[in-house]
């Protein structure tokens, strides 16, 4: 057993939407066809929804103006949120805004 720690590693965020369409607590969180978290927490807050994500590995990194879509996955259309890093143009709808929560 080799890079073994009983510490959590990773950090987490907040995303804003309007609409999850039907994300749910565990859902998993990609970036270019990768693996890189999982949703922890989903609650409606006023006119809003905020969706707590943790990323496994701090050597993941999320640059400005970087996108949170919700996508349809897998044969039975599970959702999970797709990161798009650094993209200055609009991509569509279910796309969230981000809160910093720890590092």
């Amino acid at each position: 057993l080799t890079n073994f720690s009983f510490r959590p590693s990773g950090y987490d965020f907040e995303v804003v939407y309007h609409d999850v369409a039907g994300l749910m607590t565990g859902a998993n969180v990609y970036l270019m066809g990768v693996k890189v978290g999982k949703i922890t927490q989903i609650a409606p807050q006023d006119d809003k929804v905020i969706v707590k994500v943790h990323i496994l590995d701090t050597a993941t990194k999320i640059v400005r103006r970087s996108r949170f879509k919700i996508m349809a996955q897998g044969i039975i259309g599970e959702k999970s949120i797709i990161m798009i890093l650094g993209t200055t143009r609009r991509i569509g709808s279910m796309i969230g805004s981000v809160t910093a929560l720890s590092a």
